[in-house]
């Protein structure tokens, strides 16, 4: 049987299932390309997350990680087809970093003081408050 990645060379590029939020409802799934920098008879190297990763050529699972795989573009998998996802990778990367601004902007306790503002004012930052609680339901 041939190794998955048997013809692999260096300069080639393969895709990194990496896994984007802590929390399993916002934990969410991507592919990544990585460049191959260095080829062995039974592995491959990348530099993935600042040091070098070693994947096996047979089935494209890391070295030291049995979970994480190397895929090759548009290998089917479950659930689907790998793509290079790093367009919307970065585009999650940014809402979560919003979201996260955003929960500890109401989390934060905040006294207003009535004086400060006009009864107008105040009614405009209660509706846009009520506003902002059905889009977060």
């Amino acid at each position: 049987m041939m190794d998955k990645f048997e013809n692999i060379q260096a300069g080639d590029t393969v895709y990194i299932e990496t896994t984007v939020g802590g929390w399993s409802s916002v934990k969410k799934r991507f592919f990544l390309p990585e460049k191959v920098i260095r080829v062995t008879k039974a592995q491959f190297v990348i530099v993935g997350k600042f040091k070098e990763q070693f994947i096996r050529k047979k089935d494209g699972c890391f070295i030291k990680d049995k979970y994480t795989y190397a895929y090759k573009l548009f290998e089917k998998i479950v659930g689907g087809v790998v793509t290079d996802q790093t367009e919307e990778y970065k585009e999650y990367k940014i809402k979560l970093n919003i979201t996260s601004d955003i929960e500890k902007i109401l989390a934060r306790p905040t006294k207003i003081k009535p004086d400060n503002y006009t009864l107008e004012e105040l009614d405009n930052i209660l509706k846009k408050l009520e506003d902002l609680k059905r889009l977060l339901k």
